[in-house]
């Protein structure tokens, strides 16, 4: 869907035209399905994807400015609360000599395929970089689009992916030297 298709598409929407609504829905739920998949357990992003679409069409005739950026924003404030709310009750599981056990893969066996080598990178990223990544690469926004997502202007995203890109090197680099 183009700006111009989504912004007509949301207009319709706001004046309650359903299948409008419809057509918004069908479009944005697997992105936000996999920023989801990306930042929470896969047996809950699903859930929280729908919950997103769900307060999306609530507020959705208050909505203002660029449509998937205020998608993003109903995404992540949905997040942060679901983080507030677990920061209490999760539990970190412990190996035996009780040392944190990462929840990802386990441990970093040789001969691991690329795929598996930039996901244990992504986790040495911090929460912030990981999501301008996922945005720019895997959702395939731009700089200023990510900028109008997060809040901040263009050459900041730049400045920040840069580092980002660096930082995740850097990991890429310790993990293969690890092997």
């Amino acid at each position: 869907m183009d700006k111009a298709h989504v912004e007509e598409t949301v207009q319709a929407a706001k004046r309650g035209n359903t299948l409008a609504l419809a057509e918004i829905c069908e479009a944005f739920h697997p992105q936000v399905y996999r920023y989801m998949l990306r930042r929470a357990p896969m047996d809950e992003a699903e859930d929280l994807a729908s919950e997103v679409c769900l307060r999306a069409v609530k507020a959705l005739p208050s909505q203002k400015g660029f449509f998937p950026a205020w998608l993003y924003r109903i995404a992540a404030n949905l997040l942060t609360d679901r983080h507030r709310r677990r920061a209490v009750r999760d539990e970190v599981p412990l190996d035996a000599d009780g040392h944190a056990r990462s929840s990802a893969t386990g441990s970093f066996a040789s001969g691991a395929d690329l795929r598996i080598d930039l996901e244990r990178a992504m986790e040495g990223l911090n929460e912030e970089q990981q999501e301008l990544l996922h945005l720019r690469f895997i959702e395939g926004y731009s700089g200023s689009e990510i900028g109008e997502i997060l809040g901040k202007s263009a050459e900041a995203v730049r400045a920040q992916q840069v580092r980002a890109l660096r930082a995740l090197r850097a990991h890429l680099t310790l993990r293969r030297a690890e092997r």
